[in-house]
């Protein structure tokens, strides 16, 4: 035992005395500790303290107990230990007189507070071991030999709050403070190889941090140096070794050679060889090589490196103590190893055991740790892989708040943000295709591209968002109907496959996703060169697909799907069998529990009703029934696509019925059919075809409930034709979906079950439904204004924002389409809850009956409705008739009958090559004048005459009529079949709202003008190409100027020639009332949009009038007269729509129009103008007596087509003219 001597006087010493103690204390507290005495801690403490501050070796004292109790601490690790170090190595500084044992002792202190931070996470440590360090170097002079030791120190305090935080102004300056040390080393130095070390961390650390390859290369020119300097058989020569291993992992990571990837596993073999098994550094080791097999893992696919990198991981986590630094970076990278299994096999298990280690990783995270938004970012997406598993929303739930942390913590320049951002959009794609929220795939998409900008093209991993990308168009596409989505989804499907090198895992995956778009193009447009794209691309797929994959089914399902399709086309059996062995497989391949096995089940069903309907054995619809049923009872009920289950379920409750005749079939089918159409969360795509399917057995079995699945189909059109989308994509939606003929077809049952009311209503709704949507944008809303402001406020921006944004045009980039996507959904939910506002019910709905039927306050309209079978005219009379409402069947017109005379008028049409206004006749044969006769005598016996007998027997026998018709009634002229000495003034609307809207602003018993302004714009002389000279026009806007100037209330303006030129008109469109155009037009047939008026300089084009907005400017416009040509014609493909510019005009806000339905010659624009305005001033020239009355202009047309008659023009010339409007 050792025999002390110590003291206990606490008597004042001097300072000789003291020192000369201190000494031997300070030895003997040495000796002391290594004996055996028992409580020597405390003795020691004890015998040291006898010296009291005044003592002049207090400082002294102090210091020694803080060495003392730091050795205690560095053997036992105990945290009383390391607490009372720091307590006396304070004391030590604090009474130390300045200089530089007071800076030796501070730097002590600083080391202390360091090592606790190291060991117990406290950032107060780090914080205060940085503020020491920083004084320490401060203090030190630049020549002494402890200045490089002291800037070390602060170096690592930098290096560890930038691992705990994650700022880069803490990296850049510990990366300063290592270059300064290591450029003040000299080769000689035997720090050298420990200065570069701590170099290449930091270069390694700044890597990781910005990305940058010029750091990474520094990274492996240092390792390779440092390993190079490593003596055979050194300790540290396995710590060099993964140091270079991991360099060449980083440089695989971005560079993606596999040479590096296998230089990394070599030197990490070589490392965890020469490493002591069971050492402290063996476990590190162990991690370090399975993630380089997990990222080749991740790279080749080959299971047995995950395997090699899951046993890895295992042993090292077994070998952990739970108080290990590490321990929550091998829990998460075990958690990692176990997540890729269960994605590669399936295993829930796996899924368990993941999720299991990554919540223990994250629990053992300190909040403020740079880690945990990693860990966080990882556990996110397990929860996203449970879902899609199980289809629980709470995992989502639990996923978006794991993601938005992990985003939170993430410094904005992070290299691994645009990771997270990607994985968030993923989950957003997720839940909208559960929820079916657009907002969600709005925000998927948003994510996606702020992902893929921060990425270099040339990074190796961009294709995952690439296809992400391509993922979310389709989506988009599948749920708006925009093509411009379907090719977006294209390019950004096969960027995907380009930035994938051909042996990577995840090809196959890419190439059935580029397969899928193919097919969506081919179904949508019928290419075949598609459909061939797609099955090479599914091919492909399915031939590189891992074997016990399971997305494998999926692979086959799709290629089944192909293969069906193409059997529909060429009618191949090989096809079908391939398509139903596939199905078989991808059915027998999912598990019970997938979310995919009722979508299996339905895709095997579709197959076993296709060969039904081939062999008409009953056994096959009656499996296919077994299967749909047990779909629809498996899909929760609030599933987006719950809707298509009872769609197909009560189709083939048809089918049964139509094969058995029983009742209970059809009850069946009926309680599907409403199912399918009533859902709350089935996009509108999918609602309308739901409705359009039940229709259509239901019209076909003449049961009523079709007018209830004709209701819905209507009621969706809002949401299918997205006002967010542009025109002529809504236009594209409305030819694919044939809404025309359902439109007809809804009207034809109305009136079969007498619902003629009903019938009013369902054809009003399938008329100019694009007008219609502006109309609702522009509409003021003063009801809701007046009630709620602050709504309707609300409502009018979200409104404006899209009239703004230039609604026609298709041009319009992606992120554009993203954000008037946003605004359309948010107007559209606004909708949704004013009416559940008092008195709003109906806000923006659809009008009744006894709305529309306004719009005969001023005479009869007549609704003309062209079926397949038969067609029917409805009239809808005055509040002065005898009769309301009254149907006149035409039976003996059909949609072939109606196309036949259309025929003939295009023959008759083509005879006369008139190009021009100019209207030069080229071979008028007699003939042609026989055709156009036998048309107007068919529209006369078939329709006219009919109508005008009902009209006499209703009592009305003269005035104004509004014809208003649909379908290919549009194209034929039947004004022109009225005799020459008709009483009735005939106009067409374009819809009953139109004109119902136009009445109210403009009443007819008071519509002379005050004030009146007319804008005349003619071109005469074009400057290119003479021969297109219009010479009369100059003189049809003399004769409208003449009865404008004689009248003082009339301000006249006139643009010829060079005048009229496209800036001019839009100008002054916005400020005129009266607008008269006299130049060449022209319908673009191919893109309606495009149709324009020639002007001087260039074309005033449909779609620039529509997205003008005139129903509140200054100028209150009133009419436009278009003397030009086809002006009125319109599109065949969407003959409801009113694609010619008089509809354009109308739809921008003028309430009346005079239009062409083909060329008309030169000769006669002066002449029917001088008709029109004599009739609208009601007077002859020279008499100034009245002003204006714009609702004469249809009579006035009327009496210049009389004249014309009389002159005994060619039929070609005067039929073509049309009035719409007031």
């Amino acid at each position: 035992m050792l025999k002390t001597t110590w003291g206990t006087s606490k008597r004042k010493l001097t300072g000789i005395q003291t020192s000369m103690k201190i000494k031997l204390y300070d030895k003997q507290i040495h000796d002391y500790y290594k004996s055996s005495q028992p409580d020597k801690v405390a003795h020691i403490e004890q015998k040291l303290n006898f010296i009291v501050p005044d003592d002049l070796g207090y400082a002294d004292a102090q210091a020694i107990l803080g060495d003392f109790f730091l050795t205690k601490y560095l053997e036992d690790g105990g945290r009383e230990a390391i607490d009372k170090s720091i307590v006396y190595y304070s004391n030590s500084v604090r009474t130390t007189v300045p200089g530089l044992d007071q800076v030796q002792r501070k730097h002590n202190l600083g080391t202390v507070h360091g090592r606790r931070f190291q060991k117990f996470g406290d950032l107060t440590d780090l914080t205060a071991a940085l503020t020491i360090f920083q004084e320490t170097v401060d203090a030190t002079p630049l020549n002494d030999a402890s200045l490089i030791g002291r800037q070390n120190a602060l170096a690592v305090a930098y290096t560890d709050r930038f691992y705990r935080l994650g700022e880069l102004d803490d990296l850049e300056r510990a990366f300063s403070l290592y270059k300064t040390i290591l450029d003040s080393t000299s080769p000689s130095d035997p720090s050298l190889l420990h200065r570069q070390k701590n170099m290449v961390q930091s270069y390694a650390n700044r890597y990781k941090r910005l990305g940058n390859l010029d750091d990474l290369e520094s990274v492996l020119k240092l390792r390779h140096t440092i390993l190079d300097s490593t003596p055979a058989g050194d300790a540290s020569l396995p710590d060099s070794q993964q140091g270079l291993a991991m360099a060449y992992t980083d440089r695989y990571k971005k560079l993606d050679d596999l040479k590096d990837l296998e230089m990394a596993l070599n030197l990490l073999h070589s490392a965890l060889d020469n490493t002591p098994a069971g050492g402290p550094h063996y476990a590190g080791k162990q991690q370090a090589l399975g993630s380089i097999y997990g990222d080749r893992y991740q790279r080749l696919g080959n299971l047995q490196d995950l395997q090699t990198a899951l046993d890895l991981f295992q042993k090292s986590f077994s070998s952990t103590p739970p108080d290990h630094p590490d321990l929550a970076m091998r829990q998460q990278n075990l958690a990692a190893a176990y997540a890729d299994y269960y994605r590669r096999l399936g295993n829930t298990k796996d899924l368990d055991a993941a999720l299991h280690l990554f919540r223990n990783a994250i629990d053992a995270s300190p909040q403020e740790h740079s880690g945990l938004p990693g860990r966080q970012h990882n556990l996110a997406g397990l929860y996203v892989d449970r879902f899609r598993r199980f289809g629980q929303l709470n995992d989502l739930g639990s996923a978006l708040i794991l993601f938005q942390s992990a985003i939170d913590g993430t410094p904005i320049d992070h290299p691994e943000k645009p990771w997270i951002q990607h994985d968030l959009a993923v989950l957003y794609g997720d839940r909208y295709q559960r929820l079916g929220n657009l907002e969600d795939l709005e925000h998927s998409i948003s994510l996606d591209q702020s992902s893929v900008v921060a990425l270099s093209k040339s990074h190796p991993n961009i294709a995952t968002i690439q296809h992400s990308l391509s993922v979310s168009y389709t989506d988009r596409f599948t749920r708006l109907g925009n093509l411009v989505d379907l090719e977006g989804a294209l390019i950004w499907g096969q960027r995907a496959i380009d930035s994938t090198v051909p042996d990577h895992p995840e090809l196959p995956r890419r190439q059935f996703n580029l397969a899928g778009s193919y097919s969506n193009r081919y179904r949508r447009l019928g290419n075949m060169e598609d459909l061939e794209t797609a099955l090479k691309f599914k091919k492909a797929a399915l031939d590189g697909a891992l074997p016990g994959h399971p997305e494998l089914p999926k692979t086959q399902q799709s290629l089944a799907g192909s293969y069906e399709d193409r059997f529909d086309k060429l009618n191949n059996m090989e096809d079908f069998e391939n398509a139903l062995n596939l199905q078989l497989l991808a059915l027998n391949g999912t598990p019970n529990e997938h979310p995919d096995f009722p979508v299996r089940e339905e895709n095997l069903a579709g197959i076993y009703k296709k060969r039904y309907k081939m062999k008409n054995n009953i056994e096959d619809l009656q499996a296919a029934l077994s299967l749909l049923l047990d779909a629809a009872n498996i899909i929760p009920f609030n599933h987006p696509h719950l809707c298509k289950s009872y769609r197909y379920l009560a189709q083939t409750y048809i089918d049964l019925y139509k094969h058995s005749e029983s009742q209970d079939y059809l009850e069946q089918a009926l309680d599907a059919g409403i199912k399918s159409i009533h859902s709350d969360f089935a996009s509108p795509i999918s609602i309308w075809h739901a409705a359009q399917s039940m229709a259509i057995w239901a019209t076909e079995l003449k049961h009523p409930i079709s007018l209830q699945a004709y209701s819905a189909a209507f009621n969706i059109i809002p949401e299918m034709l997205w006002v967010g989308h542009s025109i002529d994509a809504r236009h594209e939606t409305l030819v694919q979906e044939n809404v025309a003929q359902l439109s007809a077809s809804a009207v034809q049952a109305a009136i079969y079950h007498d619902e003629l009311h009903l019938a009013v209503e369902f054809f009003e709704q399938g008329l100019a439904i694009t007008h219609q949507q502006l109309l609702q944008l522009k509409n003021n809303n003063l009801l809701l204004f007046e009630q709620f402001p602050d709504i309707g406020s609300k409502l009018k921006n979200l409104s404006w924002q899209l009239l703004n944004s230039k609604v026609t045009v298709s041009e319009s980039t992606i992120p554009e389409m993203a954000s008037l996507n946003v605004i359309a959904d948010k107007r559209n939910n606004l909708i949704k809850e004013i009416r559940k506002l008092p008195g709003f019910s109906r806000f923006l709905l659809p009008p009744l009956f006894k709305d529309l039927a306004q719009a005969a306050q001023h005479g009869p309209i007549v609704i003309l409705n062209c079926g397949a079978i038969q067609s029917d005219a409805i009239i809808i009379f005055p509040p002065s008739s005898s009769q309301a409402i009254k149907h006149i069947l035409l039976s003996q017109i059909t949609l072939a009958h109606a196309h036949a005379q259309l025929d003939k008028l295009r023959l008759a049409l083509s005879s006369y090559r008139i190009g021009t206004r100019a209207g030069r006749l080229v071979n008028p044969f007699q003939k042609n004048d026989e055709i156009f006769a036998s048309i107007l005598a068919w529209l006369w016996a078939k329709i006219v005459q009919p109508v005008f007998e009902e009209l006499r027997e209703g009592g009305v026998d003269r005035g104004r009529i509004w014809w208003c018709p649909s379908g290919p009634f549009t194209y034929l002229p039947i004004h022109a079949a009225a005799p020459v000495n008709s009483q009735y003034i005939q106009s067409y609307t374009l819809t009953l709202q139109n004109l119902i809207q136009d009445q109210s602003k403009l009443n007819l018993g008071e519509s002379r003008l005050e004030s009146f302004s007319l804008t005349a714009v003619g071109v005469s002389n074009y400057p290119i190409n003479s021969h297109t000279n219009l010479p009369l026009v100059k003189a049809e806007l003399i004769k409208a100027e003449k009865f404008c100037t004689s009248s003082s209330s009339v301000t006249f303006t006139k643009y010829l020639d060079s005048d009229a030129t496209v800036a001019n008109v839009m100008q002054h469109i916005q400020s005129s009332q009266w607008l008269h155009i006299a130049c060449h037009g022209q319908q673009n047939h191919s893109e309606p949009l495009r149709s324009g008026l020639l002007l001087y300089d260039g074309d005033l084009e449909l779609k620039q009038i529509i997205d003008m907005n005139l129903s509140s400017s200054r100028g209150e416009p009133k009419f436009v007269f278009l003397s030009a040509c086809q002006t009125a014609m319109g599109n065949e493909k969407l003959a409801n729509e009113a694609m010619h510019l008089a509809g354009g005009f109308i739809a921008a806000g003028f309430r009346g129009a005079i239009g062409t339905l083909w060329n008309m010659a030169d000769a006669d624009g002066p002449k029917v103008a001088e008709s029109v305005y004599q009739k609208v001033f009601g007077r002859s020239e020279g008499n100034s007596s009245n002003t204006p009355d714009i609702t004469l202009a249809a009579e006035g047309l009327q009496e210049a087509i009389r004249k014309l008659r009389t002159e005994k023009v060619p039929y070609h010339h005067w039929i073509p003219y049309i009035h719409f409007g007031i």
